[in-house]
């Protein structure tokens, strides 16, 4: 990222809250998780003691402290954003830049998956997905990772499509470049950016999926994330009310950064459009 680029994006309120948000949430889940004060299933005190001293957040219906479970399901749910994102950037990048270069039947069948992906639901598609491979934690940021690339594809393919006319790539074609060479030594460092800024926006895509499919009980029931712990507390809302509150805010705090992170990319990349 070059100076100006840099100043672009720090100039963007939105964005550097977004950025020293999720950096704190990162610290707290790891300094927690770090720390072993205790287990997230662990069963700590009597159930449904409201938030105390010892316990900041209260236990949940089993006695186990809300604070740590937050904690540990935070660094769960930031875990499969960030591994599903990479993985999804990664398909959506490699199959963009294939669409975009290429001709003839490779661009026709490319596209084509791309649109089919773009129309399907993603939820029950990775639900789908779950169903038959399991709901284990590797199975799920899979999952995720092979339904989400298809919005990065299509970025990726305009962008290619734009940069693959330009000078420098008809004069590398003139002196006998390799088809490959030109597409990821010319093309893709000329192209990405735009794509990097909507893989940002997957991770909160990915995370809000997640929680869905935790919510439901439909998660891996070895892992605690946010969404598990916040599907728990509505049995209790009456009842315990500081259940779900803290993995709520968590939740709601992860994925708003991720989108003020992403508009700031986009602000910086796009200053027109900002």
């Amino acid at each position: 990222m070059s100076r100006e680029l840099w100043l672009r994006f720090k100039r963007n309120r939105g964005a550097m809250f977004g950025v020293f948000t999720l950096a704190f949430l990162s610290l707290f889940s790891v300094s927690v998780v770090l720390t072993g004060r205790a287990g997230p299933f662990e069963l700590v005190s009597d159930p449904f003691q409201p938030p105390s001293l010892q316990h900041p957040f209260g236990t949940d219906d089993l006695g186990r402290d809300i604070f740590v479970q937050s904690a540990y399901g935070l660094s769960i749910t930031l875990m499969v954003g960030a591994a599903a994102a990479f993985l999804s950037g990664l398909i959506g990048i490699l199959i963009g830049s294939v669409s975009g270069y290429f001709r003839g039947a490779v661009e026709q069948a490319t596209t084509a998956i791309i649109e089919i992906f773009q129309s399907l639901p993603l939820f029950f598609l990775v639900l789908v997905l779950i169903s038959f491979f399991g709901s284990n934690i590797v199975n799920i940021i899979l999952a995720l990772g092979l339904t989400l690339w298809a919005s990065t594809a299509r970025i990726q393919r305009g962008q290619v499509i734009s940069v693959k006319n330009q000078t420098f790539v008809e004069m590398s074609k003139l002196v006998g470049e390799k088809e490959y060479n030109i597409l990821i030594r010319e093309i893709l460092p000329n192209s990405v950016q735009p794509s990097i800024v909507n893989i940002s926006y997957t991770a909160s895509i990915a995370i809000i999926v997640e929680s869905g499919l935790a919510f439901l009980g439909l998660g891996d029931p070895r892992m605690m994330s946010l969404g598990f712990i916040i599907g728990n507390a509505r049995y209790f809302f009456f009842q315990a009310w500081w259940m779900g509150l803290l993995p709520g805010i968590l939740l709601f705090l992860t994925v708003l950064s991720l989108n003020m992170v992403s508009d700031g990319f986009n602000e910086m990349l796009n200053p027109k459009r900002g």
